[in-house]
Parts: C-alpha cells; structure tokens; sequence
C-alpha cells in the first residue's frame, strides 16, 4: 500500500466515525434541485435552485431515488461508489439531451453526481461546462 492509500484509508475511517453523528440536517441543499433546475455560481458556494435565465453554473439533468452503493470498503469501495453514481449520471444525461453522453459533439457539457446530499440515496446529476463558467439559459446540445 502507498502512503497515499494509506492517508486515503485512515481519512475513510474518520469520515466513517461521523456517520452516526446529528446535526447534518440542513448542511445539504436548501430546497430541494429537481430537474431542470439550475443552480450553483462560479465564486460562491450556494445550491438554491434558480431559474436557468439567471447566472448559474450548473443544470440538473435528472435525479435518482434509491441509490444502494455496491459493496467494498475502503478506496476500492469509494471508487466503486463513484463509479456506479457516474454511471447514473451518464445515462439521466442521455434521457435528458436524446444524445448518449460519450456521443455528444464538442464542445463537451460534463456531468457530476452532485450536489450531494449528506446521508441521502438520492443522486442528483447535474450538467455544466466548466466549474467556473456562468451560464444564462438552459444548456443545449447541437
């Protein structure tokens, strides 16, 4: 094992010791992002869903219920985590656009599982070009 696994592994195991820990509500979101909606700006940090004409760096392209994470403990679990929520992500996209998203032209609108909400199986995938790039309208493919 690196000693970067190593930091990575002991850095799991503190987060793991917070799991049980009150006082997360109201960390996540303030109302909830469904579809469509845009949110999030290129110098501060705010999850309110907006209108897509105003300034914003991200649009949710679709929301998923129900998320289990496959099993695996460690970075090998967290990447199998990541894993399973991008694929998610990739397909919401492909129904959201009509196009698969390795297929779509340049330039490339990406997409992240993210907001996240804490302690929540709901994923919500949200498209944008650049974490720093402000949008005002929805975004388009083609």
């Amino acid at each position: 094992m690196t000693d970067l696994e190593a930091e990575l592994e002991e850095a799991l195991k503190e987060l793991e010791d917070l799991e049980g820990m009150d006082g997360w509500e109201g960390l996540g979101t303030g109302a909830p992002l469904n579809v469509g909606d845009c949110w999030g700006r290129a110098t501060t940090v705010d999850h309110d869903p907006r209108s897509c004409d105003e300034p914003h760096v991200f649009e949710v392209v679709g929301v998923h219920e129900g998320f289990e994470a496959p099993e695996g403990e460690g970075l090998a679990g967290m990447q199998a985590e990541q894993e399973a929520r991008d694929a998610i992500c990739e397909g919401l996209f492909a129904e959201y656009f009509g196009v698969s998203y390795n297929d779509q032209p340049t330039p490339m609108i990406l997409v992240t599982p993210e907001p996240v909400e804490m302690g929540s199986d709901r994923i919500v995938c949200s498209a944008y070009t650049t974490r720093s790039e402000e949008h005002t309208a929805p975004f388009s493919i083609g």
